[in-house]
This record gives C-alpha cells, sequence and structure tokens, in this order.
C-alpha cells in the first residue's frame, strides 16, 4: 500500500458530534481533513445513503437526562429491560430479527448488557447525568459566544415531559428535581388548561403528570450545514464518498495509519466517530463490538395547536417505543409536530437493511403516541403521515455508556474514538469536543475515565481472536 504522509488532523465521519469537534479543532488552529463514505449533504442525497444524522429527520434534542441509561437495574422508568432482547418488536421486545438468528457478536453483546450489575448501571446512570449537565454548560457557552449558528435553525428552549401513568410521573420528578433540571411541575387543572390538545389523553387515562424542564430542540441538519460550511470556510477539506476500513497499530501497539480507500494514510491524530456501522474497523481496539446499531424512527404531522410552545418527551408504558422525543420545527413553511421514538436493536449489521415488519412495528408505536397526544393533527395528516416517515440505525453500547478510547500515534499525537452515546450523541457533543480536545493536549478530562471501554471489562464475555 501506498504510504501518504500529511501534518494534520483527521476526523472519520461527518454525523453532528464529528462536526462539533471539528469546529472547535479548527477554532484552536488544526488543519482538518473530514472524511465520510457518503455523499455530502451539502448536494441532493438519498437519505437511505448517509448516516445518523444526516439519514434521520431533521430534529435533535438536547436534555440533562437524554441518554437514559436503559440498563437500570429496578428502574421505574425501565423496568422491563431485562425482557428486551427476549422478544422481536411486533412481540414487545427490541429484536428486529428472532433471537436464534443473531450471531455471536450479537449475543455476545447481549450478554454483555445484562452482565451489568444493579450498583454498575446505576452509577452509570449518574455518569450520563454528569456529562450531559457538563455539555448543557459548554452548549449555553457556545450560544452566547456564537449566536449566528443558533439562528434559522429553529431553536426552541424548553422541553415538556409527559407521563402515562403517575408513578413514573413521580420517580422522574423526583430524578429532575435531583438533577435541578425541572423548571415547573404542573397540577393536572394546569395542563389541560394551558394544553387542551391533552384532553383526549387525559380522557383514556394516558395523562398521569406534566412538568417542564431544561433543554432545547433544533433543526440538526440545517445545524450541521452551517457547521460544514464554516469548516470550509476555514481550509478544513472535506473528502466525501471515502471509505475507511481499518486503524493499522505496530508491534507497540501505536497507529501507524489509516487504510482509506485502500491505501494507508499518516496522520498527526485522529477522530473517529463512525456510529453504528463500525463494524470490523475496530477489531483492534477496546471498543471492538461495544457499538451495535439500534433504530431511531420519525414521522410528521401538522402542528394545529398554538399553544404548544415546548417540544416534548412522552413517556408510555406498554410499547416498544415507550419514550417518543416531539420537536416543534417549520417545514416548506408550515408548523409541524416531529414525533421520534425507537429502539429496535439491528446488532452489528453495516448497512441500512432492516426488516420491514419490525420497522413497521416500531412506527406503529409513534403512530400510537400521535392518535392518543395528537388526534386532530394525526387525522390531519392522513396519508402523509406514511409517505415522509424515515428511520435510522444509532450506535449503543451495552453500558448505556458512550465510548472514549485514546491510542497513541507513532507522531506523539492520539488516535480518539468516540461514539455510542445511546442516542444522546448530539447533548454530549459539545463535552466530546472538549475531551478530545484535552487529550490532543496531553490534559486530564473526566470523559477519559467515565466513556472508556475499560469499565465494561468486569463484565465483558466476549473474547476477542488473537
Amino acid at each position: 500500500m501506498h504510504l501518504s504522509k500529511q501534518k494534520t488532523t483527521v476526523i472519520i465521519g461527518t454525523g453532528v458530534v464529528n462536526l462539533i469537534t471539528a469546529y472547535f479543532l479548527a477554532k484552536e488552529g488544526h488543519q482538518l481533513v473530514l472524511i465520510d463514505k457518503a455523499p455530502s449533504p451539502l448536494s441532493p442525497y438519498n437519505w437511505k445513503e448517509v448516516g445518523c444524522t444526516f439519514g434521520g429527520e431533521n430534529v435533535r434534542m438536547y436534555t440533562y437526562t437524554e441518554a437514559d441509561n436503559y440498563n437500570e437495574k429496578g428502574s421505574q422508568l425501565y423496568s422491563k429491560m431485562d425482557e428486551a432482547f427476549e422478544r422481536v418488536i411486533d412481540k414487545n421486545g427490541w429484536l428486529v430479527r428472532e433471537k436464534e438468528m443473531l450471531n455471536e457478536w450479537e449475543q455476545s453483546w447481549i450478554r454483555d448488557f445484562h452482565a451489568v450489575r444493579p450498583n454498575q448501571a446505576n452509577q452509570f446512570a449518574e455518569d450520563i447525568y454528569t456529562i450531559n449537565i457538563n455539555s448543557g454548560h459548554l452548549w449555553y457557552k457556545w450560544m452566547k459566544e456564537c449566536p449566528e449558528l443558533f439562528e434559522d435553525v429553529d431553536y426552541v428552549p424548553g422541553i415538556l415531559r409527559i407521563y402515562s401513568e403517575k408513578e413514573d410521573f413521580d420517580a422522574a420528578r423526583q430524578l429532575h428535581s435531583r438533577l435541578n433540571s425541572m423548571t415547573r411541575a404542573m397540577s393536572m387543572e394546569e395542563v389541560l388548561d394551558e394544553y387542551p390538545v391533552f384532553r383526549h389523553a387525559h380522557s383514556i387515562n394516558m395523562l398521569g403528570g406534566c412538568m417542564t424542564t431544561r433543554g432545547f430542540t433544533l433543526k440538526v441538519h440545517d445545524f450541521s450545514k452551517k457547521l460544514i460550511r464554516y469548516l470550509m470556510g476555514q481550509g478544513a477539506e472535506f473528502r466525501w464518498n471515502t471509505h475507511f476500513s481499518s486503524i493499522e497499530r505496530n508491534e507497540s501497539g501505536k497507529v501507524t495509519g489509516l487504510v482509506i480507500n485502500d491505501k494507508l494514510e499518516s496522520y498527526d491524530n485522529c477522530v473517529l466517530s463512525l456510529g453504528a456501522y463500525a463494524g470490523t474497523t475496530l477489531l483492534n481496539t477496546e471498543t471492538h463490538n461495544q457499538l451495535h446499531g439500534v433504530l431511531g424512527v420519525w414521522l410528521t404531522i401538522p402542528n394545529l395547536h398554538p399553544e404548544l410552545n415546548h417540544s416534548m418527551k412522552i413517556h408510555k408504558i406498554g410499547h416498544v417505543g415507550e419514550d417518543s422525543n416531539v420537536t416543534l420545527i417549520h417545514e416548506n413553511g408550515q408548523a409541524v409536530l416531529v414525533l421520534g421514538s425507537g429502539y429496535g436493536y439491528t446488532g452489528n449489521a453495516q448497512n441500512n437493511e432492516v426488516n420491514a415488519k419490525e420497522l413497521e412495528g416500531i412506527f406503529d408505536s409513534v403512530i400510537h403516541t400521535a392518535q392518543t397526544y395528537f388526534p386532530e393533527s394525526y387525522e390531519a395528516a392522513g396519508d402523509d403521515i406514511h409517505v415522509a416517515r424515515r428511520y435510522c440505525v444509532r450506535g449503543w453500547t451495552p453500558t448505556g455508556l458512550g465510548v472514549f478510547e485514546a491510542i497513541p500515534t507513532v507522531d506523539d499525537g492520539q488516535l480518539i474514538i468516540t461514539g455510542g452515546n445511546n442516542t444522546g450523541g448530539f447533548t454530549q457533543a459539545p463535552y466530546i469536543a472538549d475531551a478530545v480536545l484535552s487529550t490532543i493536549k496531553g490534559e486530564q478530562h473526566l470523559m477519559q475515565h467515565l466513556f472508556h471501554p475499560d469499565r465494561m471489562k468486569a463484565t465483558s464475555s466476549f473474547v476477542k481472536e488473537g
């Protein structure tokens, strides 16, 4: 293989997490090359050809509890996760294919999920909250310093959280009070007076409580395109339709280069955030087999309710999509509600092929949410609700934690692997960027420990060959 030497930092993957990392690296004077196997999102493209950020719907949410640890043991909110990987979606499980069809890697990932002990799961949940809150400080600082980035992206502050069961509302209220996330707990009379749209849900006993919490939503496609244009203006090179296949390391374990389009390329620093389709590209790292896929799906309905002034999170019991995000945006000049949910485990698949039957099961759950909480909007959507739906595959780990692995390069730099943030990549992105910057500078950072794959070793059942 031909070896080309470049004194710069390469970023593999152009999802929103890496774009935010690239933004802060550029501000520090890094010369950047960004590589992605997908086509440029600045040109016309098929959404199924790109990754989670641009393949999914044009919405993202920040909250203190985004990336909830669904592996919590004894949790009131996620009490049935021990059963989730036993059944397919249409039988109220998380699998997109029957358990008997899972390969060795997928079976190992699920064993690792179940192997997390209650005390570990509880600590991991607290660690996720710590990361999210620290990231929030950086988000709001960034908004003050660069307000132009957050203009014309349908930024909506505040989150209305809705619970179908009073017991879940009470448990969540305690959590958000402890985290200083809650801004207002509402009585049922206040909810029905201020949000008459939810009277139907109340009438069928699907409204157990509501509160508002800190957070925000925005249009992630628009925001990410702003970042791409900014980076191009700073001299960053983008290489689209370019395939990364492996990390090369010498006998001492240091990174000698990356194989890109079948050629070995060497850089001072490398940042990899590969999403759910890492496959075997991380085989010779500690992160290997921790990044698997979980589905996310979105449906869009018209926003017929002017009283809605917060995006929402809805937690309802009894369906595979227990949690749904509802984001307020404008699309083609019209006010719409984008409902997102998911949780179908796709395993270590390396493409977008998803069992159509099980995908329908997740969409059915989101449709149930629309019918329950926004019945007039659902009826008004008509057949359009089936036309504009989207899905993507997001990276998850067995612990619920993201990953942050740093490996020295032969040029005294760092190769850094991030991702697997359990639907919390957007929320945690500024803090991930901060950790990348600190690591490249040789400084200590909390994420280096909290998201290090070593934290999985005590439970891991998978033994790498060789």
